[in-house]
Order: structure tokens, then sequence, then C-alpha cells
């Protein structure tokens, strides 16, 4: 319950953000194609983890901590489903 009112905050958040383009990480695929309907058309949205990878044994590299930094948001299920992020 505490994870869908986090995740329904940050939804929240993208519908008050300036009306620059800004940069959306999700973290799986299933949140990409949520937010997706989200977010503006000049708005560029993307996915962390390659296809096929897996959310609970996929470890960060030096390229996926930079692109993490550089996202305006960053939507992620939580430490249960995304154990790479903790330590992030």
């Amino acid at each position: 319950m505490m994870t869908a009112r986090i995740i329904g905050g940050l939804f929240a958040l993208l519908l008050v953000m300036p009306a620059h383009a800004i940069t959306v990480m999700t973290t799986i695929k299933p949140l990409q194609l949520i937010a997706a309907g989200l977010i503006a058309d000049d708005d560029r949205l993307d996915v962390l983890l390659p296809p096929g990878a897996s959310p609970h044994g996929y470890a960060l590299k030096p390229s996926d901590i930079r692109a993490l930094n550089q996202a305006d948001i960053t939507l992620w299920v939580g430490p249960n489903s995304n154990c790479f992020s903790i330590s992030y």
C-alpha cells in the first residue's frame, strides 16, 4: 500500500513539473509503459534494465549510475523488487 502511494505521488509530480522537457528513468519495462502515458511528447523516457534482465540480480554499471544521476525523475517499484537500486 505504501508503494502504491509513493508511485502515485511520483506520477502526480510528473503532472506538475515545469513545461520544459524532462528525462524520466524507469527501472523496469512495465513502469516505462505506464509512464509513457503520463509524460509529454517532448519528454524523454528511458528504462534502466535491458530486455530479459532480472531486477533481482542486475548489477549496475557506471553508465547506469550516470543515467540515473542525469534523469530528472526516476521511477522504481521499491527495495524488494529493485535490489540493485538500494546501494546506488
